[in-house]
């Protein structure tokens, strides 16, 4: 094999391992609130809202402050950079992205699972025509 060819293969190799370091520091886990205190890393919480008359948009600050509750039943103040998303209050369940700060979980992404338009169809009893021949 010619010098040039082994240190290409070397280089290759490198920048894929390089690569492969950089994403697994990016890839955030589902977990819950507790888990997420302990953690102090970047996580994905599912949950839904709960005590919706405490949640509140402060516009000096841009913060959208509320609060959710996890599948274990932990209940966790959260923050986030930005009004309330639009169908926030329609969503079943909500997705955040983010981490521990103290005492509250700061937000930066959120994503609804919203109630599907195909839920209301299938639930419903097809309705029967009667044909005259």
């Amino acid at each position: 094999m010619k010098t040039l060819s082994i240190i290409g293969i070397i280089a290759i190799a490198i920048l894929m391992a390089v690569l492969m370091v950089n994403f697994a520091s990016e890839v955030s886990e589902y977990t819950n609130f507790e888990q997420a205190r302990k953690m102090q890393k970047e996580v994905h919480v599912v949950a839904k809202w709960v005590m919706k008359e405490k949640a509140h948009y402060d516009p000096q600050k841009d913060i959208f402050e509320f609060y959710l509750q996890d599948s274990t039943n932990n209940i966790a103040r959260v923050h986030y950079p930005d009004p309330m998303p639009a169908n926030f209050e329609k969503a079943e369940k909500v997705v955040v992205c983010g981490r521990y700060e103290g005492n509250i979980f700061k937000a930066n992404k959120i994503l609804m699972k919203c109630p599907s338009k195909y839920n209301d169809n299938a639930s419903k009893p097809a309705s029967s025509v009667t044909q005259d021949l």
